[in-house]
This record gives structure tokens, C-alpha cells and sequence, in this order.
């Protein structure tokens, strides 16, 4: 329903005026109608692995971190739908990786039609110190929703499985109260 308002609510105008227009998935299957009507590009950005590959995953989390299960539900049918109506009338798709690249042809959109574009960082500004500092801890950031949806089970595992001395572990963002009792101080 807000991804519905949000489409309906954008000026005609404003499309009318752009020579190409972005959408991102599950937000952009009316905007994909309006803007082919107008004949314009229209992109979708997909942020994400095709849906029925990340609820087989999210299966896979589950089964292996049975305390992680809650927000689990499948997407619904109608999503799936807009969902295939954007692959469909997009002029590309860019997603930021092979992998979410190959999900989608898997479940039939046409690989011509995608673009990878990594997600990356300007290695002329940013490198690893040449000398690193011994006083200070190994620290690793994950900022996001701190959930199995983005892997933090897994993150977890990983993390002790490395037993690092001197290391620190920081989890930013968004968490439910029923996630927050599952990790370890």
C-alpha cells in the first residue's frame, strides 16, 4: 500500500519533464506503466536477490539458527507480481552484484537486460594503514538492520570462529527486542 501511494503520488508532470526515470523494486511497478507510456527509460535499481531465492536462504538461516527465525514471512504473491512486471518493462536493472545478477535469471529475466555495478570505495582514498596501530583493537563495523535477513547469524558464527585477541564487533542498527537477547555481549 505505501509503495502504491508513493507511485501514484509522484507528478505526472515530473515524469513527463525527465528523460529517464529510476525505480527501485517492489516500489516502481506503476511508475514502470507511467513512464512506458511516456515512452521514456526506465531503470530499476534491485537492491536485493530475486525473492524466491532470498526466502530459500532465509529457509536455509532459519534451519541453521532456529532463534533467528522471526521475520521469515515469504513475500507475498502480489509482490511477486509487481515485482516481474518491473523486470519486465524496465529498460535495465542494475544490481550491485553477479550473485543477485545470477538469482534473477535464474527465476527468467533476461541477463541482457541487467547490469552489475558493484557497490566499491575509491582505493586512492581509502587503504589499509601501512604501519597499523598495536594499541588499538581490530575493529569491524556491520551497519544495518541487525537481522538473518542480512546474515548477522552468520556474522556471528564467522566472528567466533576466528577468535581474534585484541578484535571488536560492532552491530548498528535497526533491532527488534527479541533479536537484541540473542547477541552476545
Amino acid at each position: 500500500k505505501r509503495n502504491r501511494i508513493f507511485q501514484e503520488r509522484i507528478p505526472q508532470r515530473s515524469l513527463r519533464e525527465a528523460q529517464a526515470v529510476i525505480g527501485f523494486d517492489t516500489s516502481s511497478w506503476l511508475l514502470a506503466e507511467r513512464v512506458r507510456n511516456l515512452e521514456k527509460p526506465f531503470f530499476v535499481d534491485h537492491s536485493i536477490s530475486h525473492p524466491l531465492t532470498n526466502h530459500a536462504v532465509l529457509q536455509d538461516v532459519g534451519e541453521r539458527f532456529p532463534n533467528w527465525r522471526n521475520g521469515f514471512e515469504p513475500r507475498l504473491p502480489e509482490l511477486l507480481e509487481h515485482e516481474k512486471k518491473e523486470h519486465e518493462m524496465a529498460t535495465r536493472i542494475v544490481v550491485a552484484s553477479s550473485f543477485t545478477k545470477r538469482t534473477l535469471v535464474l527465476h527468467g529475466v533476461k541477463a541482457d537486460k541487467i547490469l552489475v555495478n558493484p557497490y566499491g570505495v575509491d582505493l586512492q582514498s581509502f587503504y589499509p594503514s601501512t604501519s597499523p596501530k598495536e594499541t588499538k583493537p581490530f575493529r569491524f563495523l556491520f551497519l544495518g538492520s541487525i537481522s538473518a535477513r542480512k546474515g548477522v547469524p552468520l556474522l556471528i558464527e564467522a566472528w567466533r570462529s576466528l577468535s581474534l585477541t585484541q578484535s571488536e564487533l560492532f552491530l548498528v542498527g535497526p533491532i527488534s527486542s527479541q533479536t537484541r537477547k540473542l547477541i552476545p555481549d
